[in-house]
Order: structure tokens, then sequence, then C-alpha cells
């Protein structure tokens, strides 16, 4: 299992001319199976692991929003 730390930093100039970064998004840690992350990236066809989570999540909300429809839809 590898264990990955994911988060954005947004900077900015303060007043003095210091950079200053702030997280513009949750740092989360996932355990997962290395083998099984490395197969996602290059089946979705994206450079990072990051990307491959995000992706592959999209796209898991994606189906579930059209089979709640068509349930709905009877």
């Amino acid at each position: 299992m590898a264990r990955w730390h994911f988060h954005s930093l947004e900077a900015h100039l303060n007043t003095r001319g210091q950079v200053c970064a702030r997280s513009t998004v949750p740092r989360i840690t996932v355990e997962t199976d290395e083998a099984l992350l490395e197969e996602a990236r290059r089946v979705l066809g994206v450079h990072t692991k990051r990307e491959a989570i995000e992706r592959a999540l999209q796209k898991l909300v994606r189906q579930q929003r059209r089979r709640a429809i068509r349930v709905h839809a009877g």
C-alpha cells in the first residue's frame, strides 16, 4: 500500500512583497494499491496520480447520476 498526500496551494504577494501561500483544497491521505493506481493513471491517460484519482471520481459521480436519472425516469 502507498500513502499519498494531495493539496493545492494558492500563492500571492503580501504588502511587503513576500510570497504567501495557502491551501485551496483540503489535504488528504490516501492508502491504496500502487499497481491499481498506476493502471488507472494509464487507462485514464493522465500524467499524475492526483489526476487519476480526480478523473476516476468524476467518472463515478457522473455514472451514479445517470443511474439515478434512469431509475427516476422509470
